[in-house]
């Protein structure tokens, strides 16, 4: 189940952060992408999710930039803080997709190519009708300090 997320959820995401930083597949994440840290107080330029089970464990966020002057949204981050496939966050993230394909007219995010969460993205893109805008050669550093390439999504929502 998908909310907003509270002080209480933040400084769990925190927590998850910081031991992450000591594992193997931190070397994926820009360091910007670890900054999951303020909860807003309107929605106007961003949204911030996160994924609980029925027992109110934390099983991952999302975080998505909105550009309301272009109609799209923009730079959007999944965590799963379970680190197994799990079927609720699963389904809260496809949930989330479909509230805004609904909302935007426009979806765009990046994945690190070799991120294991690529063939994930690729397979949300599939089931949304996307597509694969490009790859961006050596276009960002990571926490290890060496450059990688980045592969470009979007899908069309509203009316496109």
């Amino acid at each position: 189940m998908l909310h907003r997320p509270t002080q209480a959820d933040i400084d769990l995401i925190n927590d998850f952060k910081n031991d992450l930083r000591n594992e193997e597949y931190i070397k994926y994440y820009e360091l910007a992408y670890l900054s999951f840290n303020t909860r807003f107080e309107t929605e106007w330029c961003d949204l911030q999710r996160v994924s609980k089970n029925e027992d109110g464990e934390l099983l991952g966020f999302i975080f998505c930039g909105i550009n309301r002057a272009h109609d799209r949204v923009e730079d959007i981050a999944l965590m799963n803080t379970t680190k197994e496939v799990n079927l609720t966050f699963t389904k809260d993230v496809v949930g989330f997709f479909d509230e805004l394909r609904k909302k935007y007219r426009k979806i765009c995010f990046d994945v690190v190519v070799g991120n294991p969460a690529e063939k994930i993205y690729d397979r949300i893109i599939k089931a949304c009708n996307g597509n694969i805008a490009g790859i961006k050669k050596k276009h960002v550093r990571l926490t290890d300090e060496k450059f990688y390439d980045f592969k470009s999504y979007e899908i069309f929502g509203k009316g496109d």
